[in-house]
């Protein structure tokens, strides 16, 4: 009974194991907004004094799985999780000119998408490669203000795409450099990761 039990599990593992084989990529990045996503504009209640604070800066990390294919375009999933710095606006309310709001501006998103990648060596450690992925993406704005640019929560669908480079350690393990654009954020990232073949 007990070598049944084995090779039952034993043929279960390596039917996991060929199901689930493929790419891991675990990444974490820096962007730079193109505009200010949580920018605050003078209203019928408010003016804009002054706005300050790095807002415009986004970290962001994430994991992407690419299916094994033993093909150089590959088909993968890609969930990320992005924060935007702190924005700080003051405001002056037109109603009582000697008072004034403070308001501290945050975003955040996360994302589930598909796409792939298409990958070719240029060397035997160095490996070109181009990512486009298309999901669905959710922004949650953050900010405690009075005025808003944007919407508490908004969905949206977008297409990410970058281009980047590998270099293999081993056949199995490698680093990576990525640069690409964010719609979600409407700006440009570059994100460092860990690749693993599984």
């Amino acid at each position: 009974m007990k070598k049944f039990l084995f090779l039952v599990l034993l043929v279960l593992s390596v039917f996991a194991a060929n199901v689930f084989a493929g790419e891991l990529d675990v990444w974490g990045g820096y962007g730079i907004c193109t505009k200010y996503i949580s920018d605050q504009e003078s209203s019928d209640v408010c003016d804009v004094i002054s706005s300050k604070g790095d807002s415009a800066n986004v970290s962001t990390a994430g994991l992407d799985y690419f299916f094994d294919n033993d093909k150089n375009v590959k088909p993968g999933l890609r969930v990320a999780y992005s924060r935007s710095g702190e924005q700080i606006t003051t405001f002056k309310r037109k109603i009582d000119g000697s008072t004034y709001d403070v308001s501290s501006g945050r975003f955040s998103i996360a994302s589930a998408m598909f796409g792939g990648k298409m990958y070719c060596d240029i060397s035997e450690n160095f490996r070109l490669n181009v990512k486009l992925f298309a999901g669905v993406v959710r922004k949650k704005n953050d900010s405690a203000s009075i005025v808003r640019s944007i919407a508490d929560i908004e969905y949206m669908f977008v297409f990410e795409q970058s281009i980047g480079v590998r270099y293999l350690f081993t056949e199995k393990f490698g680093l990576g450099l990525d640069l690409g654009f964010e719609p979600a954020f409407q700006g440009h990232v570059a994100k460092l990761g860990l690749n693993f073949k599984i």
